[in-house]
């Protein structure tokens, strides 16, 4: 991987958000850091020992995290990783024959994050995070 590039953390789409922190602060001792809601999901991230994960849930059928539980039910949504400038990789990326996802959006950290479709990474969805600024 090329330098500054890093895991960031694991989404995962839940059927119920309380219930699945619950579940993950009394089985691996996740702590909660965050929690909040977007226009089309509720959220939680979690720490485990420097570890990041991101519960999402959606009840609308439109909404992407929606989607995915009517589809595949609850599970590992996205795969992200930490890239320094979203626009150079997105078109290294692109120019490599990947396929973006959407537009650049402010994600639930605060910053500009993409997707690359699944199909271009083995049937993962891939999340690229822009590092915060400082």
């Amino acid at each position: 991987m090329r330098p500054g590039f890093r895991f960031h953390h694991v989404g995962l789409a839940v059927a119920d958000l309380e219930e699945a922190i619950e579940i993950y602060r009394h089985a691996i001792r996740a702590e909660t850091e965050s929690q909040g809601e977007r226009s089309d999901m509720a959220y939680a991230l979690l720490q485990v020992d420097g570890a990041e994960l991101e519960l999402m849930h959606s009840a609308d059928p439109e909404s992407a995290v929606g989607r995915f539980l009517e589809r595949r039910g609850p599970g590992v949504h996205h795969l992200a990783f930490e890239v320094g400038d979203l626009d150079e990789e997105l078109e290294r990326l692109r120019a490599g024959g990947y396929e973006i996802v959407g537009d650049v959006t402010t994600g639930v950290h605060g910053t500009r994050v993409a997707f690359a479709h699944p199909r271009s990474f083995g049937g993962v969805l891939i999340e690229l995070v822009e590092r915060a600024r400082s």
